[in-house]
This record gives structure tokens, C-alpha cells and sequence, in this order.
């Protein structure tokens, strides 16, 4: 059901007659609105009224017994004309004793939160819903009864106490005033949490155990061609653009299932319309790709497939055993090929079920995000309206990655996040496989194994590119560096050019880019056998390698986690978060002992040291972490716990949060010395905390839950398949799967945004209207990338892994500090710096190298040189261990 509402102008009320200045509220206001008005003075002038003519329980809800108030108190100067919604904060503190929330409409019937006070102790709160017309008029609607307004939002028939801040409701206002005190330190936001049926985390992406079918590489580059004029005006910016980037050359190549070559490279150069060329290029390749995927043969099983169906007792993607009840056996088969193609056996839901055909092509570019991607975009701004363009933003002009049709655009720097450069120098021998397939001479195998030496600040015009020999070396000079090449990459480039037999420098090109995509071929399909087979599953399928190792970890563990269904709880975890703590707390510091010169043997000897945790985060994540059965304490449980005999080895442990203050400057554990108010904290931290001397002012609430070391296996998996490993490129991915599943457990959903791609002036200014809308950024061609806040979001990470994972880190690094270092050497150590997960320390001390000898359980001295009295293989690698980032060089000062 619809309604009209009558608008004011002023004082003055339109009359009956004039049907233009009615609008109609869409269904889901109907009928809780009292009036709309077309200024926002007089809707707050209205809700100020309704406080005296408050009356009954719905109204008690939002306005209570108050005063009145004289109107002529409210202030509006210097604030003329229409109040739009950015100039609330303003009003707000013109008159302090007012607070002003506004919600709008996205879409027909989600109602979210616009603008809301973060003041909630204000006697008078005026909170009204934000309508707009299809004449793109505004108007204000007054809520006077805020359980009515939101009830569509709940079944529960009784009144409810909502949040104005992420419409969370609850059953009274002292549980709504105590969910907002942390409510309101975000963002306005309408949240949801996971439903009970929903509230597990599991591994469920069966379908990306299967190796893709095809997978796209490819290269772009560009011609750098300089500026006739400053631009822009240099007396009216601070920079100053020198060259713009000119589409010029582009390479791909396609690999299929079996590792293999599925047609000959595509290298191609030259003209206006260079990125058009590769899009329309791809979109053909994807046309071929999707009629290979349309066959659909049967399966097919040989007598000894058939027998393998038959003697299998668990699926062969989950592990769990088959059949049970609810979970029929099932024969899984691959209908790509036609004969023998049965995979195994395997549940028929959810495992047979999510493996579905393929429709995805990725195409991946190294470090495209900062740079291919923004020429893609402009490019498929003239060849489409874009409105098939789907944009998985980190920001506006920023992409993880972005899909045309079928074709997915990604980043292989989300992946291995160094350069093409390094990836290639780390890589194995066996590694280069396609490499030696495309060029099968050894002479220019050993010439292409390394990046390629390119000229990019020499080429200004295409006319360049018909010279016959290799530039001068000072031609191959950054212009963004300043940086000279060395003489043997100018031999190189010399090499390759005589060897190849080039006729110019369009050939040289040629080749530069087709290496650059066959080397990040090889880099990458390096990487997703290692992913395969040590995890089993496809990088291919992935964004970026945090989600890849996470899906990894759910599925070596086969753990599955609780999330959370209770706000209270989720904002007791976010509150929570804190990282490492970040400290210069000298100005200089120098040494002065026998290993270093200058050393004056009557003052006292001083040693600096740089000491580093070995993998932090991820010693912290192999320990007991929270799992479920999260519940807060009562009254009389916290009146009865001795934080003395917390145990980490308990399977149900605590986070409390408490006032705390040092007893002591020089017992510290925090940076500043003031009180700290509801501070949350792990127990067994707090426990360490309070052992050196912190003192509980007050606990004001604990939370308990069951915890498990459930990410240990993973963690020394990948910490011993580290070890084992036959190339640095294989030590370094290993490295990273353990380091970056850290903060896939600290992800902040709340953060996330929409991007959209338009041309269409309409849906531009839809979007621009649209109460979410946050930005805008203009590429060529008209078209323009909107970045929106979403209107919801769903809070279903394990974040409390996280904040788990930080306080355990801290622990590590104050226990080390003060139970190891301060315990042996007393006021004799200071702490001049701090990081994360290193110190720079001062040790007043005879031989700092022989007291190591003393504490060396602590320690990791394996890269130390052999011949070194302290080096000792025992702790290599081991997480939790600290090393000495110079390996035993001295460190002569620290400023």
C-alpha cells in the first residue's frame, strides 16, 4: 500500500489543489511517517514540537519525558536556505543539545542509515528519513516512532530498541545505549550478522580443487611521449605531468589443461588502438574456448574404474566417508573428455554438486592494478557501454580484479608480490618448461632465463622503433629512477639483439614482451603446481593468495569455525583489534665495545643488537585460538576469577576487558602511562600483563569460549615444506602462505565498496543521487568509475582469530623483552626501538655474544656464518625464535 504525504513550504502549507507538490512515499515508509517537509529547519522545528506533544509508548521510545524547549534557542546561522545532509555536523554544534540522525532508501524497500550523531548523549535526538523524488527533489520526513518505522526489518512482535547506526534492534534501552557505546565508533552502516544455519566456516570451494582448463598470460606496454608544455599549469598545481603513456605493444599466450601451449603466442604492435586490438583479440579467444567447453560426453568407466566406484568408502574431495545418511554416492566424471573420464567417487552434495562446467577465463597481468588495468578500462570504455563490466575493487582507479563476459582480469602481483625479475631469478631449472618449449635452442634459452633489458624512457614515437641497433646504454636510464644499467645487462641487450638476428627495433620489442609473458607464465604455472600439489587446490580460481591460503588452511585442517551471531559479541572482538606496538623511544643510541672501532676501552662497554621474531603472526596463529561457545560471563562468574591461574592449555579461556594502569613508569607495557578504559585483552596476556606489575582497576566484562591449536598443522606444514624446499622461488611462497593467512583472519568487511562502470549519463546520475554514493573518478572516452558505500554488509569473519593472533604476538614480544632480556641483564637493557615483531636494543654488557650463550633456547643463530662460535642449526626457521638481523655484524648506532 502507497501513500501521499503533504509537503510545507515554511509556514505555509501547499494547498489541497496543487498535486505537484505531493509525493508519493514508497510502501515501506507507509503509514510510519507523521509529515515531510521540504527544509530540514522545519523538520527538526517539528520534531522539537513533538517532544511536548509526546504521548504514549511508541512515542516514549524516542523521546522519553523531556523539557520543553524554547524554540527560539535553535540556531541556523551561518546556515541559509535547504540544510543538506553534510551540513547536519554544523547545526550540531551550534545548538549542543541537539542530535540529528538521517536515514534514506536504497532502492524500493532497504531503509539505511545516512548520517547519524555520533552524540548520543544530547537531550533532544531529531531523527528523520531522507525522500527524494523522481524530480530529483529532496525532502524530510519526520519518524516519530522509530520501532514502528523499522518493524518491517524484524518478526518480533514487541517493541524493539534500534541502533540508528547499523539498525541492529534489541529488547531494551539500556542494551541498546551499551550496544551503541561501541556501535557508534563506526561508520553508519546497516550490518547483519550470520543466520544460526549459516554460522559455520568450512571449506565448501571443491570445485577449485579441479586444475582449470584455461588460463590466459599477458603483456601490455607503452610508449612514453613527452608533454609539449608543462602541464597542468605550474602555477596552479605542485606537480607537473612530463609524458603521457601511449598504448603501443601487446603479447599473450594461452595454457591449457594438460601445462601445454594451446596455440602459438600473440604478439602485436603499433597503432592508436593497440589495447582495443588485445580486448577484442581475448574476446574472440573466450568465443573459441566456450564452444571447446560445450562438449558434454557421458561418462565413461573402464572395468577398473568401475571397481575403484565400487571400494570406495570416502569422497574423494571432502575425505568424509560415503555414504552416510543424507549423502548419496555418486560417480563424478569429467565431460570434457571422452574416454576413461571418471574422476571418483564423491558426495552428490555439496562436493559433486559445486563442481560445476567452468565459465571463467583468467587472464593474468603482473602488477596490472597499478598500471594495465587503467588503459583497459579506458579501452573497453570505446568498445562497450560497459555495462557488462563487473569491478572487484580495492579503489576507484585500483582493481583486484575486473570481468568482461567470461574473461577475468587479475593481478598475478596478488599472488607473488615482487617483481617479474625476482620471481624469475628464483625459479628452478624444471620451471622453465614452456620457456624451452617455445624457444627449444639452448643458446637462446640461457639468453631469455632472465628479465629482459628494455629502453622504456627512449621510446617517445613509433618512429623509433625502425632503427637497427640497440640504443646507447644511457638511453636505458629511468627517467623515474635515474638509475643507470649495469654493463653486463647492456652486453645482454646487445646479445639478444645479434643473436636473434633482429632487423630493428620493432623486433626487439617483439621479443621483450613475449618473453616478459612467457616468463610470467612459467613463474605462475610454477605456482599453481606447487598450490596443486601441496594443496590441492588451483591459485587460478583465486583473486589473491590471502584467499587462496585460507580456503588452503580450511581444507588441510578440514576445521570447521563458528562465527559469530551475536552484535555484542562481534563489537567486543572489534574493539579488540589493536596490532604491534610501534616505538622510537631514543633519539640516538650508540655502541661502544671491542668488535668495532673507535672503541675506548675506559668508558663502558655498550652493544646495539637488531633482534627479529621469526614469523610472528605465525607462531601466534599455530597457537590455541577461539573456535566456539563464545558467551559472556554473569555478574558472579567475574566476581569469582583469579586471572593467576589462566592457563593457555585450558580448552575454555577468556577475553576481558578491564580497566588497567601501570603501577610503575618503568613497568610499562603500553606506550603511554595514562589509564587505559575497557581495554580488551586475551587472559593469558593479561595474565603476563599483571605478572609485571600492571594493576586491574575494574572488570567490566569477560567473554568465555573454546579454543583449539586448530591452524598448527598448517602452519608447520608450510614451515617444514619450507625447509625441504629445492629453490628460493619455492622457500619464499611458502613463506608467504603461512604470513598471509594473518590477515585474511583481520579482514575488515566493513571497508568494502562497490564500483560501477557507466557511460550512461542516466545511470550516472543515478548513482551520483543514490544516498551510498561516496566518489566519482572520470576515465577517456566518457566513461566513469562511481564509487559507492554498500548498504549492507554481512559480518561473517573470524576476526576474533585475529585479534587473538595480536595479542598473542604482543605476549611474545613482552615476555621475551622482560622475562628473558630484563630478567638477565636488568636496567643494564633499554629499548630504544620497537616494531611489530623486532627491537633495537642497547646491552650495557662485557660480551653480548658470549651472554647469547645463555639464553640461546630463545634464539636463532643460523644464519650466523658456520665458522661463528654461535651458530647452531637447532632453531633454524623455528617460529617464535629471535634472530639477529645482522648476523653477528656489529651495530654501530641507531639515530
Amino acid at each position: 500500500m502507497s501513500a501521499y504525504v503533504r509537503v510545507k513550504e515554511g509556514d505555509k502549507e501547499v494547498s489541497g489543489d496543487d498535486s505537484s507538490k505531493y509525493m508519493r512515499c514508497p510502501p515501506v515508509v507507509t503509514l510510519r511517517v507523521e509529515e515531510v517537509e521540504s527544509q530540514i529547519k522545519d523538520a527538526i522545528l517539528g520534531v522539537l514540537n513533538s517532544y511536548e506533544r509526546a504521548s504514549g509508548e511508541g512515542s516514549q521510545i524516542l523521546f522519553g519525558c523531556v523539557e520543553k524547549i524554547e524554540l527560539r534557542e535553535v540556531q541556523y546561522s551561518p546556515l541559509k536556505g535547504s540544510i543538506e545532509v553534510g551540513q547536519i555536523s554544523k547545526f550540531e554544534r551550534q545548538n549542543p543539545s541537539i542530535a540529528v540522525s538521517v536515514f534514506g532508501l536504497e532502492g524500493e524497500r532497504e531503509i539505511i542509515p545516512l548520517r547519524i550523531s555520533k552524540v548520543s548523549d544530547r537531550k533532544y535526538h531529531v531523527r528523520m528519513f531522507l525522500l527524494r523524488t523522481e524530480e530529483d527533489e529532496s525532502h524530510y520526513v519526520l519518524i516519530k516512532n522509530m520501532s514502528q518505522f523499522l518493524g518491517h526489518l524484524s518478526k518480533c512482535k514487541r517493541v524493539l530498541y534500534w541502533c540508528d547506526n547499523c539498525l541492529t534492534p534489541t529488547d531494551s534501552e539500556d542494551r541498546r545505549n551499551q550496544h551503541q557505546e561501541l556501535c557508534l565508533h563506526h561508520a553508519a552502516q546497516a550490518v547483519r550478522l550470520p543466520s544460526q544455519k549459516d554460522a559455520v566456516m568450512k571449506f565448501t570451494n571443491y570445485g577449485n580443487m579441479e586444475r582449470h582448463d584455461f588460463v590466459i598470460y599477458a603483456d601490455l606496454e607503452s610508449i612514453l611521449v613527452p608533454y609539449d608544455t608543462a602541464f597542468p599549469d605550474p602555477s596552479k598545481s605542485s606537480s607537473t605531468k612530463t609524458q603521457v603513456h601511449k598504448a603501443f605493444g601487446l603479447s599473450y599466450i594461452i595454457v591449457g589443461q594438460n601445462r601445454e601451449f594451446v596455440k602459438p603466442p600473440v604478439v602485436g604492435h603499433g597503432g592508436d588502438d593497440v589495447f582495443e586490438r588485445f580486448l577484442l583479440a581475448l574476446k574472440k579467444e573466450e568465443e573459441e574456448i566456450e564452444v571447446i567447453r560445450g562438449v558434454d560426453y557421458p561418462i565413461d568407466m573402464t572395468p577398473e574404474s568401475q571397481q575403484k566406484f565400487l571400494q570406495a568408502t570416502h569422497c574423494y574431495l571432502c575425505k568424509q566417508k560415503l555414504p552416510r545418511e543424507g549423502v548419496v554416492k555418486v560417480r563424478d566424471h569429467n565431460p570434457v573428455i571422452e574416454k576413461n573420464n571418471f574422476r571418483g567417487a564423491a558426495c552428490m552434495s555439496p562436493c559433486n554438486l559445486n563442481l560445476k562446467r567452468k565459465r571463467i577465463i583468467p587472464v593474468f597481468i603482473h602488477n596490472s592494478a597499478r598500471y594495465d588495468t587503467h588503459f583497459l578500462i579506458s579501452a573497453l570504455g570505446k568498445l562497450t557501454d560497459c555495462s557488462d563490466v563487473n569491478v572487484v575493487p580495492k579503489a576507484k582507479e585500483r582493481y583486484k580484479s575486473f570481468s568482461w563476459g567470461n574473461l577475468r582480469f587479475l593481478d598475478s602481483f596478488n599472488f607473488l608480490s615482487t617483481s617479474l625479475e625476482k620471481l624469475v631469478n628464483d625459479l628452478h631449472d624444471d620451471d622453465f618448461y614452456l620457456l624451452k618449449e617455445l624457444f627449444p635452442d639452448a643458446e637462446k634459452q640461457s639468453l631469455l632465463r632472465r628479465k629482459g633489458v628494455y629502453p622504456y624512457s627512449y621510446f617517445q614515437s613509433e618512429e623509433q622503433f625502425l632503427e637497427t641497433c640497440i640504443p646507447p646504454k644511457e638511453c636505458f636510464t629511468s627517467d623515474l629512477t635515474t638509475e643507470e644499467i649495469s654493463e653486463e645487462d647492456y652486453e645482454h641487450a646487445l646479445k639478444v639483439f645479434k643473436i636473434f638476428d633482429m632487423k630493428n627495433l620493432y623486433d626487439y620489442h617483439d621479443l621483450y614482451i613475449l618473453l616478459d609473458t612467457v616468463l610470467l607464465s612459467c613463474v605462475f604455472e610454477a605456482f599453481r603446481r606447487l598450490a596443486i600439489k601441496n594443496y590441492h587446490l588451483d591459485p587460478a580460481f583465486y583473486f589473491s593468495l590471502p584467499g587462496l591460503s585460507w580456503d588452503a588452511a580450511l581444507l588441510y585442517t578440514g576445521f570447521k569455525l563458528e562465527l559469530i551471531t551475536d552484535m555484542k559479541t562481534h563489537l567486543m572482538w572489534e574493539k579488540s583489534m589493536r596490532g604491534g606496538v610501534a616505538t622510537i623511544n631514543e633519539r640516538l643510541m650508540e655502541c661502544n665495545n671491542p668488535y668495532v672501532s673507535g672503541y675506548d676501552p675506559s668508558k663502558e662497554s655498550v652493544y646495539l643488537l637488531y633482534s627479529d621474531a621469526n614469523n610472528l603472526y605465525g607462531y601466534s596463529l599455530s597457537r590455541k585460538l577461539p573456535t566456539h561457545g563464545f558467551r559472556f560471563l554473569s555478574t558472579e562468574e567475574i566476581e569469582c576469577l583469579d586471572i593467576s591461574k589462566l592457563s593457555e592449555n585450558d580448552s575454555t579461556v577468556l577475553y576481558i576487558e578491564k580497566n588497567g594502569l601501570p603501577k610503575h613508569s618503568t613497568k610499562n607495557l603500553i606506550p603511554t602511562l595514562e589509564s587505559k578504559n575497557k581495554y580488551c585483552v586475551y587472559s593469558t596476556t593479561l595474565k603476563l600483563y599483571v605478572s609485571l606489575g600492571l594493576e586491574i582497576v575494574e572488570v567490566h566484562r569477560v567473554m568465555e569460549f573454546q579454543q583449539e591449536a586448530w591452524l598448527a598443522p598448517y602452519i608447520k606444514f608450510n614451515t617444514e615444506m619450507r625447509k625441504s624446499a629445492i629453490s628460493n622461488f619455492q622457500r619464499s611462497q611458502y613463506k608467504l602462505f603461512n604470513n598471509v593467512i594473518f590477515g585474511k583472519s583481520i579482514e575488515n568487511v566493513r571497508r568494502r565498496r562497490n564500483v560501477y562502470l557507466t557511460k550512461n549519463n542516466n545511470k550516472f546520475l543515478k548513482h551520483v543521487k543514490s544516498p551510498l554514493f561516496h566518489s566519482f573518478e572520470i576515465f577517456d572516452n566518457g566513461l566513469v568509475a562511481i564509487e559507492k558505500r554498500k548498504s549492507c554488509i554481512l559480518l561473517n569473519r573470524p576476526i576474533f582469530s585475529g585479534s587473538v593472533c595480536l595479542d598473542l604476538a604482543k605476549e611474545l614480544m613482552y615476555d621475551f623483552y622482560y622475562n628473558v632480556l630484563k630478567a638477565y641483564y636488568g636496567d643494564r637493557v633499554t629499548c630504544g626501538a620497537s616494531d611489530t615483531d623486532s627491537l633495537i636494543l642497547s646491552r650495557k654488557t662485557n660480551d653480548v655474544y658470549q651472554d647469547m650463550l645463555d639464553y640461546m633456547e630463545h634464539l636463532d643463530t643460523s644464519d650466523y656464518p658456520q665458522d661463528h662460535f654461535l651458530y647452531s642449526s637447532v632453531n633454524k626457521k623455528v617460529i617464535g625464535k629471535f634472530k639477529d638481523e645482522l648476523n653477528g655484524t656489529p651495530l654501530r648506532a641507531m639515530a
